[in-house]
């Protein structure tokens, strides 16, 4: 008896289903691997740490900001407490970050610091922070909780970092500090 195996990515397959709908209509054209929305076309859908009609903003919130990475090391703080997670329709307070550097470099993010409220396991389920520093803008970004993390690079793929710092914890106070600087090149791989 022969088994086949097929694999299917879900996220493929409902950015597909979505594309469908906005197939004979004029779509966004969606950025950072965003996609249109369904019922409203002309909008996207975007990835985490993304936001805006086609996915080129910095996502609104009351704390995140665009930074400007030189060559010299320049810190990044923040600090959440006492999260009331009603509040946030995914249950998270979240501050979005977006680093950027000069045109044909790189990003990269020390992290420095890690103090997140309430308990750390697996997943950073807790808080944390997230660094999208990956190729593939879609997927999730790093996440990172443990204090054994501290010290850790990571260099980005192009010259823009999306950091959530991201707490559901209604117990304590989650802080981070990162450090960040543009770089001419990306270590070997």
């Amino acid at each position: 008896m022969q088994v086949l195996h097929i694999r299917i990515r879900i996220p493929s397959l409902i950015i597909v289903c979505f594309q469908e709908k906005c197939k004979n209509v004029r779509s966004a054209n969606c950025t950072h691997g965003g996609f249109p929305h369904p019922r409203e076309c002309s909008k996207c859908i975007c990835p985490s740490g993304y936001g805006g009609p086609l996915c080129n903003q910095r996502p609104p919130d009351n704390c995140g900001k665009e930074l400007s990475a030189s060559t010299e090391w320049k810190p990044l703080t923040d600090m959440m407490m006492y999260v009331n997670a009603e509040d946030f329709i995914d249950g998270y307070d979240k501050c979005n970050y977006w680093i950027k550097s000069a045109n044909n470099t790189f990003i990269a993010v020390k992290i420095k610091s890690l103090r997140p409220a309430g308990p750390v396991r697996n997943g950073c389920v807790e808080a944390g922070v997230e660094i999208k520093a990956q190729k593939n803008q879609v997927l999730t970004g790093y996440r990172f909780c443990f204090q054994e993390h501290e010290g850790l690079i990571l260099t980005s793929y192009t010259n823009l970092v999306p950091v959530i710092f991201y707490s559901r914890s209604t117990t304590g106070i989650s802080m981070i500090t990162l450090e960040y600087r543009q770089v001419s090149a990306r270590p070997s791989e």
